[in-house]
């Protein structure tokens, strides 16, 4: 009944904080929490026929706080209906936060596998953590086991970091990886494994020394072509274009090209041939007033893609990545009101960023330097808001 009353606490001060919410950057087509703070992707699921996310959430402020999981689902990766918050912390095993994890089907049985946070002191930041998991027979009310913690201890030779459960099953075994280190603060990734989620046997050290991070960004598919993963937005994602813009089709393009947009969900395809290019360096431009801009820029002879988002509200905005780009470039990119997401050459390179533009979007710039460029295409579409 604790975890309840917490759960009905937590969704009240969330439904109040909503109704103030100020929506100049809220983001038209990507998840988002109804107001306040929301951090790690957890428990991406697809359960009795539909995709459920869950999220680190503090339904309390806009900043990090105990953390709770949020919930979202949708039928078709693109459409997410907000549902009540799944998990809220308090109970003797996760008192000060249910941290990041997963979620499975259980045979028909929803199960999330967190992390339960508890502060020992916490001016010291000395806390310690444990796993646990919580059952639902109808993707959307969450009970905790009466079991948990489910493992109560990491292994003998770690440090108090023992967080964040990936979870699957093969064969006849559930398998567990978590975020560990040793007492000498090296990072490692532990293994466990189970035959029913409820007991857990520890099976070793799987890798050390991982580098991680990740945001929540629209759904990707990832396929294999020959040596190369491929990373691309996935096909239900066409189904938010409203109008399309064909606006080039094979034209020389020796300096630059302007369309005036104003929109702020929009799609973009541009594809410059590159066969018999002489220019140094080509690219594209989302512009907005008093010189705001995020630059999407390749340069042929380094064979780089650049994404630079300093005159769009960011200062640390310059990023750089590798492009055998060959005989053609073509760049989809999708922004959202403060996010812009750049899939290059079909999936083979990517780059994400927010962005804060202050004023109003002026248009899309084409546009070349060092020689003329054949623009193939160049087409956009508006977007729908999915949240309405």
């Amino acid at each position: 009944m604790l975890t309840i009353n917490k759960i009905e606490q937590a969704q009240h001060s969330l439904n109040e904080a909503e109704k103030k919410v100020n929506h100049q950057y809220r983001l038209g087509y990507h998840i988002m929490a109804p107001a306040n703070w929301i951090n790690d992707p957890n428990g991406l699921v697809q359960y009795k026929g539909e995709y459920h996310v869950f999220y680190q959430h503090h339904p309390y402020d806009e900043n990090w706080g105990p953390m709770h999981w949020g919930h979202v689902k949708s039928k078709d990766l693109v459409h997410w209906q907000h549902l009540p918050i799944a998990l809220a912390p308090g109970d003797t095993f996760d008192k000060d936060g249910c941290f990041s994890g997963s979620a499975v089907d259980n045979e028909g049985e929803l199960t999330l596998i967190y992390t339960g946070h508890n502060y020992i002191d916490k001016e010291l930041d000395t806390f310690f953590q444990n796993q646990n998991i919580a059952v639902s027979k109808d993707g959307i009310t969450f009970e905790k086991a009466e079991v948990n913690p489910v493992i109560a201890e990491p292994p003998a030779d770690s440090s108090h970091h023992f967080r964040d459960p990936k979870v699957w099953k093969h064969e006849d075994f559930w398998y567990m990886i978590l975020g560990n280190s040793t007492k000498k603060q090296e990072g490692r990734v532990v293994l466990y494994r189970s035959s029913n989620l409820r007991k857990w046997e520890y099976v070793g050290v799987l890798a050390k020394s991982d580098g991680w991070c990740g945001a929540l960004t629209l759904p990707r598919e990832l396929t294999l072509r020959e040596d190369k993963v491929l990373m691309n937005p996935v096909q239900e994602l066409t189904s938010l274009r409203k109008t399309q813009y064909n606006m080039l089709t094979n034209k020389a393009l020796s300096n630059s090209y302007v369309v005036e947009v104003n929109e702020d969900l929009l799609e973009i395809q541009a594809v410059f041939d590159l066969a018999d290019c002489q220019a140094s360096s080509v690219g594209i431009k989302i512009r907005g007033i008093n010189n705001e801009e995020t630059l999407m820029c390749y340069s042929l002879n380094e064979q780089k893609l650049l994404l630079d988002c300093t005159h769009s509200g960011k200062e640390d905005g310059v990023r750089k990545v590798e492009l055998q780009a060959g005989e053609t470039l073509a760049l989809r990119i999708f922004v959202d009101r403060s996010s812009i997401e750049v899939f290059a050459n079909e999936g083979q390179a990517t780059m994400t960023s927010r962005i804060y533009p202050k004023e109003s979007r002026l248009g899309i710039e084409l546009f070349t330097e060092g020689g003329e460029v054949i623009v193939k295409e160049l087409t956009y579409w508006n977007l729908k808001d999915i949240w309405g």
